[in-house]
């Protein structure tokens, strides 16, 4: 009995540590839907993130306008591609004149790293996008993010004056809250005793600093920026009691929550594509004037 209670006392730590790294080292999404099969034109394009100069890679669809540009950033273990709004929205806004960069954050699709920190390090990446966009030319920008990059929308955004307005679709609210509570649905092993192992773990293996991922803190500094939060009602694995949550302490007067039916994760643009596309053309057509 006591070689057993052993055995499960240092395999239990050991099993946390394997879940812990595998969740934030992904198997990589391949990019198989790429622009031409909107009939987008298109530019590949490559910057390096602001942290440990990684090599970030994306697509430019460039419209006669020079000056004011979508950036896109994609979910956790997603690509720039295979969020299933992402091109019809590009395509939405190229037709309405407004051009879009969509790229891989670090350890996604195309580009180089090895960690995903779920909103820490990759804040580095969409950072770096913006710069690479003002050295060529543009002024204003617009994020859209789905989910992981929902959330890395939020808490960058504060910090760079030339976003005027954001769209999160499916954030949690708080990264180490989000995960006290609903780590099992990524993990698939029960709660006690492997959550509080597996985030007391990430962090040593990763340098993942939980705290540093907190859209209900950064939302509060956005000032009067418009932001448009969307999430479907019955969320299978972000609740959308975390959109709930940051919608009630914006303090901007133009944030709106527009909760769909439905229970798929990022789901609400499967659930009515036009109504989606209209209302995400009609808040950045408004939040550009």
């Amino acid at each position: 009995m006591l070689t057993i209670a052993v055995l499960v006392f240092v395999s239990i730590p050991s099993i946390a540590a394997v879940v812990g790294w595998s969740l934030t080292h992904p198997e990589r999404e391949l990019i198989e839907v790429r622009p031409e099969s909107f009939d987008l034109t298109y530019e590949e394009i490559e910057f390096h993130s602001e942290r440990d100069n990684i090599l970030l890679k994306g697509w430019l669809i460039p419209t006669e306008n020079k000056k004011k540009i979508v950036i896109f950033a994609h979910g956790y273990a997603d690509n720039r591609s295979n969020i299933e709004a992402a091109l019809p929205t590009a395509k939405a806004l190229y037709d309405k004149g407004i051009p879009s960069l969509l790229f891989d954050f670090q350890n996604s699709g195309e580009s180089e790293g090895t960690v995903t920190s779920v909103g820490h390090f990759e804040k580095a990446d969409l950072l770096a996008a913006v710069n690479f966009l003002k050295t060529e030319g543009y002024e204003e920008v617009i994020f859209i993010g789905y989910s992981m990059g929902a959330v890395v929308s939020l808490i960058t955004a504060p910090d760079v004056s030339e976003v005027k307005a954001v769209v999160a679709d499916s954030p949690f609210s708080d990264l180490r809250s989000y995960l006290e509570d609903n780590l099992p649905v990524w993990s698939g092993l029960p709660a006690f005793p492997f959550t509080p192992l597996i985030m007391a773990e990430m962090p040593l293996l990763t340098g993942i600093d939980m705290d540093q991922v907190r859209p209900i803190e950064a939302v509060q500094n956005l000032g009067e920026r418009p932001l448009l939060l969307i999430h479907t009602k019955d969320d299978n694995k972000i609740p959308s009691t975390n959109s709930e949550e940051i919608y009630k302490v914006s303090n901007s007067p133009h944030t709106e929550l527009w909760m769909t039916p439905g229970t798929e994760h990022i789901g609400s643009y499967n659930e009515n594509p036009e109504e989606y596309l209209n209302k995400i053309i009609l808040f950045v057509e408004k939040s550009f004037q």
